[in-house]
């Protein structure tokens, strides 16, 4: 259908007397709402004022820190009209339906006068002086030429990043009732579950350490040590191509002092520079013995085991049949963690409670000044039976209620014991074998009587799989219109790939993103051959006083070469050999995010920086060196 443009015998002074007025009215409320928010900040810091009329005030107002609030003046000063008869949601090109553009004659603010003067050739029709039709393309191209023109003049008004800092409006439900599902407990959002965070263009947004730190890795060694699947959850389903296109370039300078001060007892301090100085102390606590399966000394602990990111799933457990529980299964565990942010003087918890085989309760809050209500509680119970596992969750922030689950079969998940490629001999070699894990989850706000969910399938070579080890996941999130798929496949012996590709059936937008782990080993010097060896069998040259006496050398004595000292130290366990590790990725945008990961004597270091390729005047967008050191 081709838009219709706009009848000429519309009355068009009436038009726009009626339009700037209301435009006027319009601004005239935003600034009434923010005077009284003002004033209402004033009378809270006097005392003057009780908390409901602040509530009140505060729904009325909406948005918190009305200060990053503003009404430009380009808004106050043009505005684009739509007439209904021309609007119609069928149109082939909707750039193409007739628009007004009027120019409200106020010039406060602006860096010089509007002129139609660039767009004349595209005028459409000529209404007078402040108003012309032209198409809706042309006039959304004209005003954001105007918005970089304002913004050349007096800069980016409010901050984009200041005016995001703490929770404000309705981004703080989605800041403390959405993000828990994604494992967020009160930090800022950073790592595989917030790729729409561009933690290098705003580093502000980042955590205070690495994904992979001591942290992380105690942790692992807790789930062990009980024998808890983590990979066995609906959670984790994309943790694999995650770790490889998803992980965090360091920013800045940051310390980290980590010791393991007994068993069962373990301790971390954090300090960083960007900008000003930061840091954390954190403090763990395991009811089960963590030596036997972690390895605290940063100068001895195997660099696959912290940094691999493709890693193969590990085996169902089968607590359905009490016979076939594992020792591991500890229903008395139970792990204490805390950390203390500062200065922002922040606190974070974490109780983990092993209450059966198959039954564990996690209860993690945070507290901190810029949280509503002072902090957060999230609460999680897991059940998992190996052949399932199903996840409730609650938050005391939003009244927030959600649930998913996963459901294993093939593989190890059927339970009739089936030989693997391994055991079948050589026709069933090259045969793929792994196990497929479908589920989904479903969450609802009862505060703000809001929801969501997703389904999403996985399948994942098992290590027993004699081939290359794979896994592909595929994604769907139907309210939000977004499909995702990710493929992740070890290349090579030091060599993992991954890729992932998303589209949204509403916007028709879509977005690709290339990763790469390469393990590097150590240099080896290359050993000298011995000379005599190189003599003895080359036939060596008549000498000169024999070739004057027309004779032969006389036989040299034979020399029996002495063989080299075989090495008698015991050769080093493979996760040994590695000296580090070197992670890149792509997206569609050409970012290239490089991160260099290894170990020098007993230090661990990461290495990275964030890449703009259209930007090439300054592409380094960040640069950032982590230094561990663990006893």
């Amino acid at each position: 259908m081709t838009p219709m443009h706009i009848p000429q015998d519309i009355d068009f002074a009436g038009l726009i007397k009626l339009l700037i007025p209301l435009n006027a009215a319009l601004c005239k409320r935003v600034d009434k709402v923010q005077q009284e928010w003002k004033e209402a900040e004033q009378a809270k810091q006097a005392k003057q004022i009780s908390e409901q009329d602040e509530l009140n005030i505060r729904q009325d107002a909406v948005i918190r820190q009305q200060d990053y609030v503003k009404i430009p003046p380009l808004f106050r000063a043009m505005m684009i009209a739509f007439l209904a008869g021309n609007f119609n949601m069928e149109v082939a090109d909707i750039g193409q339906v007739p628009v007004l553009v009027i120019l409200t004659g106020v010039n406060d603010g602006l860096s010089a006068p509007i002129s139609f003067e660039s767009i004349a050739h595209q005028c459409e029709a000529f209404i007078d002086e402040n108003t012309i039709q032209v198409s809706l393309e042309t006039a959304i191209s004209f005003v954001m030429d105007l918005e970089c023109r304002e913004i050349a003049a007096f800069g980016q008004h409010p901050n984009t990043v200041e005016s995001t800092n703490g929770s404000t409006g309705r981004f703080d439900w989605e800041y403390n009732c959405l993000f828990p599902l994604l494992g967020w407990v009160g930090e800022p959002p950073e790592g595989p579950s917030s790729r729409w965070v561009d933690v290098e263009k705003y580093p502000q947004y980042a955590s205070e350490g690495p994904r992979d730190d001591d942290s992380d890795y105690t942790y692992s060694a807790f789930y062990d040590a009980t024998g808890w699947n983590r990979d066995n959850s609906y959670a984790a389903l994309n943790s694999t191509s995650d770790a490889l296109l998803n992980f965090q370039t360091p920013r800045g300078l940051r310390l980290t002092l980590s010791a393991l001060a007994s068993p069962n007892f373990a301790t971390s301090y954090q300090l960083g520079s960007v900008g000003i100085v930061d840091g954390s102390i954190s403090y763990l606590f395991s009811s089960v013995p963590l030596q036997v399966l972690l390895t605290p000394q940063s100068e001895t602990v195997p660099l696959p085991a912290l940094l691999r990111s493709y890693r193969p799933l590990s085996e169902l457990p089968r607590r359905t049949d009490p016979c076939l529980q594992t020792p591991q299964d500890k229903p008395e565990s139970s792990l204490l963690y805390g950390r203390l942010y500062l200065p922002q003087s922040m606190l974070e918890a974490l109780v983990v409670k092993r209450v059966s085989p198959a039954l564990q309760l996690q209860l993690s809050s945070v507290s901190g000044q810029h949280l509503r209500n002072g902090g957060t509680v999230l609460g999680l119970a897991q059940y998992d039976v190996g052949k399932y596992a199903l996840e409730g969750l609650a938050s005391s922030d939003g009244g927030l209620l959600g649930f998913r689950g996963v459901y294993n079969f093939g593989g190890d998940a059927d339970m009739r014991p089936e030989p693997s490629p391994a055991e079948n001999g050589n026709s069933e070699r090259e045969r793929i074998y792994g196990r497929f894990s479908t589920g989904g989850e479903i969450y609802y706000g009862t505060l703000n009587k809001s929801g969501g969910i997703s389904l999403g399938t996985r399948f994942a070579t098992l290590p027993s799989h004699t081939g290359t080890p794979l896994s592909a996941t595929l994604t769907l999130n139907p309210l939000m219109g977004n499909i995702s798929a990710s493929y992740a496949v070890v290349a090579g012996k030091h060599c993992s790939l991954a890729t992932r590709m998303e589209f949204n059936f509403f916007s028709y937008e879509s977005a690709w993103a290339l990763g790469m782990e390469l393990w590097r080993k150590p240099f080896v010097r290359p050993v000298v051959e011995d000379v005599n060896k190189e003599q003895t069998g080359r036939k060596k040259e008549r000498s000169l006083q024999a070739k004057l006496e027309w004779r032969l050398d006389e036989p040299e004595p034979v020399i029996v070469p002495t063989p080299a000292p075989t090495p008698t130290d015991p050769e080093k366990p493979g996760e040994e050999k590695y000296a580090g590790v070197l992670k890149t990725r792509l997206d569609q945008n050409l970012r290239i995010g490089v991160l260099w990961e290894g170990r020098v004597k007993s230090l661990l270091f990461s290495l990275g920086s964030g890449i703009d390729l259209r930007k090439l005047d300054k592409p380094f967008r960040t640069l950032g060196l982590e230094i561990q050191f663990s006893s």
